[in-house]
């Protein structure tokens, strides 16, 4: 949803580490995640695991997030699972997530890719 994007979907994932955050919402029209799995530890760099924030002037309309499982820690090793910026709309299915869910690194396969 970056810059207005529209009708993007994020569903069955498995994130491990990914970064600063797991997942967002962060402008746009009919976005969606759903159904993934978002995990991370505490390093210096990590804050929260699935958010939604209108960045740069465009709002958010229409979003859905739910199904998703997530636990993810921040810097300050704090479990920092989900946020909603204030004046943003709550996107459909939220109350889906499982935050604090019972995951952990080990729910990423071992052979991600295989060559035949």
């Amino acid at each position: 949803g970056d810059n207005g994007g529209s009708y993007q979907v994020a569903s069955d994932n498995i994130l491990v580490n990914p970064g600063e955050y797991g997942m967002a919402v962060v402008g746009g029209d009919h976005n969606t995640i759903t159904n993934n799995s978002i995990y991370g530890v505490s390093q210096y760099f990590t804050n929260v695991g699935l958010y939604t924030n209108s960045i740069n002037g465009y709002t958010i309309t229409n979003s859905t997030i739910g199904g998703n499982k997530v636990k993810y820690y921040n810097k300050t090793n704090y479990q920092n699972n989900a946020w909603i910026a204030p004046g943003t709309m709550t996107p459909a299915l939220w109350d889906t997530n499982i935050f604090g869910a019972d995951i952990d690194a080990s729910m990423l396969p071992s052979v991600i890719i295989t060559y035949k």
